[in-house]
Protein backbone atom coordinates (compact mmCIF):
# COMPACT_ATOMS: atom_id res chain seq x y z
CA UNK A 1 0.00 0.00 0.00
CA UNK A 2 1.29 3.46 -0.89
CA UNK A 3 1.41 5.84 2.04
CA UNK A 4 0.63 9.52 1.76
CA UNK A 5 3.33 12.10 2.32
CA UNK A 6 3.65 13.16 5.96
CA UNK A 7 2.80 16.66 7.11
CA UNK A 8 5.98 18.65 7.72
CA UNK A 9 6.94 19.34 11.31
CA UNK A 10 5.89 22.87 12.11
CA UNK A 11 4.92 24.83 15.22
CA UNK A 12 3.06 28.09 14.64
CA UNK A 13 3.77 29.24 18.22
CA UNK A 14 6.48 31.72 17.22
CA UNK A 15 4.29 33.50 14.69
CA UNK A 16 2.94 36.95 15.41
CA UNK A 17 -0.81 37.22 15.90
CA UNK A 18 -1.29 38.49 12.35
CA UNK A 19 0.78 35.70 10.77
CA UNK A 20 -0.71 33.11 13.11
CA UNK A 21 -4.21 34.14 12.10
CA UNK A 22 -3.29 34.04 8.39
CA UNK A 23 -1.75 30.56 8.74
CA UNK A 24 -4.73 29.15 10.62
CA UNK A 25 -7.17 30.70 8.15
CA UNK A 26 -5.33 29.03 5.27
CA UNK A 27 -5.29 25.73 7.18
CA UNK A 28 -9.03 26.06 7.84
CA UNK A 29 -9.69 26.45 4.11
CA UNK A 30 -7.61 23.38 3.28
CA UNK A 31 -9.56 21.26 5.76
CA UNK A 32 -12.88 22.60 4.49
CA UNK A 33 -11.86 21.79 0.92
CA UNK A 34 -10.68 18.28 1.78
CA UNK A 35 -13.71 17.72 4.06
CA UNK A 36 -13.48 16.33 7.58
CA UNK A 37 -14.76 12.95 6.40
CA UNK A 38 -11.95 12.45 3.87
CA UNK A 39 -9.32 13.76 6.28
CA UNK A 40 -10.39 11.54 9.17
CA UNK A 41 -11.45 14.40 11.43
CA UNK A 42 -14.48 14.87 13.65
CA UNK A 43 -16.83 17.49 12.24
CA UNK A 44 -17.58 18.77 15.76
CA UNK A 45 -13.86 19.31 16.43
CA UNK A 46 -13.47 21.26 13.20
CA UNK A 47 -16.51 23.39 14.06
CA UNK A 48 -14.94 24.15 17.44
CA UNK A 49 -11.71 25.11 15.66
CA UNK A 50 -13.60 27.44 13.31
CA UNK A 51 -15.47 29.08 16.20
CA UNK A 52 -12.27 29.70 18.16
CA UNK A 53 -10.49 31.00 15.08
CA UNK A 54 -13.31 33.44 14.39
CA UNK A 55 -13.09 34.81 17.93
CA UNK A 56 -9.30 35.04 17.64
CA UNK A 57 -9.54 36.99 14.39
CA UNK A 58 -12.21 39.28 15.82
CA UNK A 59 -10.02 39.84 18.86
CA UNK A 60 -7.15 41.01 16.71
CA UNK A 61 -9.02 43.17 14.23
CA UNK A 62 -9.92 46.70 15.17
CA UNK A 63 -11.94 46.94 11.96
CA UNK A 64 -15.05 45.55 13.64
CA UNK A 65 -14.89 48.05 16.48
CA UNK A 66 -14.35 50.86 13.97
CA UNK A 67 -17.42 49.68 12.05
CA UNK A 68 -19.49 49.76 15.24
CA UNK A 69 -18.22 53.25 16.06
CA UNK A 70 -19.00 54.51 12.56
CA UNK A 71 -22.50 53.00 12.67
CA UNK A 72 -23.16 54.58 16.06
CA UNK A 73 -21.97 57.97 14.86
CA UNK A 74 -24.27 57.81 11.83
CA UNK A 75 -27.25 56.72 13.93
CA UNK A 76 -26.56 59.42 16.51
CA UNK A 77 -26.37 62.06 13.79
CA UNK A 78 -29.67 60.85 12.37
CA UNK A 79 -31.51 60.93 15.69
CA UNK A 80 -30.09 64.40 16.46
CA UNK A 81 -31.48 65.63 13.14
CA UNK A 82 -34.86 64.09 13.92
CA UNK A 83 -34.94 65.69 17.36
CA UNK A 84 -34.13 69.09 15.88
CA UNK A 85 -36.88 68.61 13.30
CA UNK A 86 -39.46 67.56 15.90
CA UNK A 87 -38.67 70.43 18.26
CA UNK A 88 -38.67 72.98 15.42
CA UNK A 89 -41.96 71.62 14.09
CA UNK A 90 -43.60 71.99 17.50
CA UNK A 91 -42.39 75.60 17.81
CA UNK A 92 -43.58 76.54 14.33
CA UNK A 93 -47.00 74.92 14.61
CA UNK A 94 -47.56 76.47 18.05
CA UNK A 95 -47.81 79.76 16.14
CA UNK A 96 -49.85 78.42 13.23
CA UNK A 97 -52.73 80.58 11.92
CA UNK A 98 -54.80 77.41 11.97
CA UNK A 99 -56.40 77.39 15.42
CA UNK A 100 -56.56 73.60 15.75
CA UNK A 101 -52.95 73.14 14.63
CA UNK A 102 -51.83 75.96 16.93
CA UNK A 103 -53.63 74.36 19.86
CA UNK A 104 -51.92 71.02 19.15
CA UNK A 105 -48.51 72.67 18.89
CA UNK A 106 -49.00 74.57 22.14
CA UNK A 107 -50.03 71.36 23.89
CA UNK A 108 -46.66 69.87 22.95
CA UNK A 109 -44.57 72.93 23.85
CA UNK A 110 -43.96 71.81 27.48
CA UNK A 111 -42.47 68.55 26.18
CA UNK A 112 -40.25 70.48 23.80
CA UNK A 113 -39.01 72.67 26.66
CA UNK A 114 -38.50 69.63 28.90
CA UNK A 115 -36.44 67.65 26.41
CA UNK A 116 -34.80 70.30 24.26
CA UNK A 117 -31.01 70.01 24.30
CA UNK A 118 -30.84 66.27 24.90
CA UNK A 119 -28.79 66.01 21.67
CA UNK A 120 -25.79 67.26 23.67
CA UNK A 121 -26.05 64.57 26.33
CA UNK A 122 -23.73 61.60 26.62
CA UNK A 123 -24.84 58.80 24.27
CA UNK A 124 -26.41 56.45 26.81
CA UNK A 125 -28.11 59.35 28.60
CA UNK A 126 -29.45 60.65 25.29
CA UNK A 127 -30.82 57.21 24.43
CA UNK A 128 -32.62 57.09 27.79
CA UNK A 129 -34.04 60.60 27.40
CA UNK A 130 -35.20 59.94 23.84
CA UNK A 131 -37.02 56.85 25.09
CA UNK A 132 -38.73 59.05 27.70
CA UNK A 133 -39.69 61.63 25.08
CA UNK A 134 -41.17 58.92 22.88
CA UNK A 135 -43.24 57.56 25.76
CA UNK A 136 -44.60 61.06 26.44
CA UNK A 137 -45.37 61.73 22.78
CA UNK A 138 -47.26 58.44 22.50
CA UNK A 139 -49.46 59.14 25.52
CA UNK A 140 -53.15 59.49 24.71
CA UNK A 141 -53.26 63.20 25.51
CA UNK A 142 -50.33 63.91 23.17
CA UNK A 143 -50.73 61.38 20.34
CA UNK A 144 -53.59 63.28 18.68
CA UNK A 145 -51.60 66.52 18.82
CA UNK A 146 -48.59 64.79 17.26
CA UNK A 147 -50.78 63.60 14.40
CA UNK A 148 -52.43 67.01 14.02
CA UNK A 149 -49.16 68.82 13.38
CA UNK A 150 -47.86 66.07 11.08
CA UNK A 151 -45.21 64.54 13.33
CA UNK A 152 -46.37 60.92 13.43
CA UNK A 153 -43.89 59.71 10.80
CA UNK A 154 -41.03 61.69 12.32
CA UNK A 155 -41.70 60.34 15.79
CA UNK A 156 -41.88 56.78 14.47
CA UNK A 157 -38.58 57.20 12.63
CA UNK A 158 -36.94 58.57 15.78
CA UNK A 159 -38.23 55.52 17.66
CA UNK A 160 -36.72 53.19 15.05
CA UNK A 161 -33.35 54.97 14.90
CA UNK A 162 -33.03 55.20 18.69
CA UNK A 163 -33.84 51.50 19.08
CA UNK A 164 -31.19 50.66 16.47
CA UNK A 165 -28.67 52.85 18.30
CA UNK A 166 -29.35 51.06 21.60
CA UNK A 167 -29.11 47.67 19.88
CA UNK A 168 -25.80 48.54 18.19
CA UNK A 169 -24.37 49.93 21.42
CA UNK A 170 -25.29 46.69 23.23
CA UNK A 171 -23.77 44.58 20.46
CA UNK A 172 -20.52 46.55 20.64
CA UNK A 173 -20.43 46.11 24.42
CA UNK A 174 -21.01 42.37 24.03
CA UNK A 175 -18.11 42.15 21.58
CA UNK A 176 -15.95 44.06 24.03
CA UNK A 177 -16.79 41.57 26.78
CA UNK A 178 -15.68 38.71 24.53
CA UNK A 179 -12.47 40.59 23.77
CA UNK A 180 -11.77 40.98 27.48
CA UNK A 181 -12.73 37.47 28.60
CA UNK A 182 -11.01 35.49 25.88
CA UNK A 183 -7.46 36.67 25.41
CA UNK A 184 -5.45 35.83 22.32
CA UNK A 185 -2.94 33.77 24.31
CA UNK A 186 -5.60 31.38 25.63
CA UNK A 187 -7.21 31.06 22.20
CA UNK A 188 -3.86 30.34 20.57
CA UNK A 189 -3.22 27.55 23.05
CA UNK A 190 -6.62 26.01 22.28
CA UNK A 191 -6.12 26.38 18.52
CA UNK A 192 -2.62 24.87 18.77
CA UNK A 193 -4.04 21.84 20.56
CA UNK A 194 -6.67 21.30 17.87
CA UNK A 195 -4.13 21.86 15.08
CA UNK A 196 -1.77 19.21 16.49
CA UNK A 197 -4.72 16.84 16.96
CA UNK A 198 -5.78 17.32 13.35
CA UNK A 199 -2.25 16.77 12.02
CA UNK A 200 -1.88 13.51 13.98
CA UNK A 201 -5.16 12.19 12.59
CA UNK A 202 -4.37 13.28 9.03
CA UNK A 203 -0.95 11.61 9.18
CA UNK A 204 -2.46 8.44 10.69
CA UNK A 205 -5.06 8.17 7.94
CA UNK A 206 -2.35 8.81 5.36
CA UNK A 207 -0.62 5.65 6.56
CA UNK A 208 -3.58 3.27 6.83
CA UNK A 209 -6.01 4.52 4.18
CA UNK A 210 -4.87 7.45 2.01
CA UNK A 211 -7.37 9.02 -0.39
CA UNK A 212 -7.01 11.67 -3.14
CA UNK A 213 -8.51 14.46 -1.01
CA UNK A 214 -6.16 13.70 1.88
CA UNK A 215 -3.09 13.52 -0.38
CA UNK A 216 -4.00 16.86 -1.98
CA UNK A 217 -4.60 18.46 1.42
CA UNK A 218 -1.22 17.32 2.77
CA UNK A 219 0.58 18.58 -0.34
CA UNK A 220 -1.08 21.99 -0.04
CA UNK A 221 -0.48 22.13 3.72
CA UNK A 222 3.22 21.33 3.30
CA UNK A 223 3.46 24.09 0.72
CA UNK A 224 1.75 26.49 3.14
CA UNK A 225 4.17 25.47 5.91
CA UNK A 226 7.18 25.99 3.65
CA UNK A 227 5.93 29.39 2.49
CA UNK A 228 5.35 30.43 6.11
CA UNK A 229 8.87 29.29 7.05
CA UNK A 230 10.36 31.17 4.11
CA UNK A 231 8.50 34.33 5.09
CA UNK A 232 9.88 34.08 8.63
CA UNK A 233 13.39 33.50 7.33
CA UNK A 234 13.17 36.63 5.20
CA UNK A 235 11.71 38.55 8.13
CA UNK A 236 14.49 37.26 10.36
CA UNK A 237 17.12 38.61 8.00
CA UNK A 238 15.41 41.98 7.66
CA UNK A 239 14.55 42.61 11.29
CA UNK A 240 17.51 41.26 13.19
CA UNK A 241 18.33 39.47 16.39
CA UNK A 242 16.11 36.96 18.10
CA UNK A 243 15.02 38.19 21.53
CA UNK A 244 14.87 36.30 24.81
CA UNK A 245 11.11 36.79 24.82
CA UNK A 246 10.72 34.42 21.88
CA UNK A 247 10.01 37.05 19.24
CA UNK A 248 12.01 38.67 16.52
CA UNK A 249 12.86 42.27 17.28
CA UNK A 250 10.11 44.75 16.44
CA UNK A 251 7.55 41.98 16.10
CA UNK A 252 4.26 42.21 17.89
CA UNK A 253 3.82 39.91 20.85
CA UNK A 254 1.44 36.96 20.35
CA UNK A 255 -0.62 38.03 23.34
CA UNK A 256 -3.16 40.60 22.22
CA UNK A 257 -3.75 43.49 24.54
CA UNK A 258 -7.39 44.22 25.13
CA UNK A 259 -8.25 47.66 23.87
CA UNK A 260 -11.33 49.17 25.45
CA UNK A 261 -13.48 51.01 22.98
CA UNK A 262 -14.57 54.47 23.93
CA UNK A 263 -18.11 55.59 23.50
CA UNK A 264 -18.91 57.99 20.76
CA UNK A 265 -19.86 60.48 23.42
CA UNK A 266 -20.23 64.11 22.64
CA UNK A 267 -17.84 66.59 24.18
Amino acid sequence: MTHAEEVKEFSPKKLTNANYGAFMQAFEKLVAKGTTEKLGLEASDFTAFQDKLKVFLDLNQEMHQEEFTKALQELDKKRDQLLSFIFAKISIEAQSPDTQVQKAGQLLLPLKKQYQGIQTKQDRAESFLISGLLVDLEKTEHAAAVAKIGLTAGVQELKTVNAKFIETMAERSEKEIVRNLQGAKKLREELDTLYRQFIRKIDALGVVSPNPELVACIASLNQLIQETRNARTIHKGLVGAYTTDGEWEDEEKPEAESVSSEETDKA
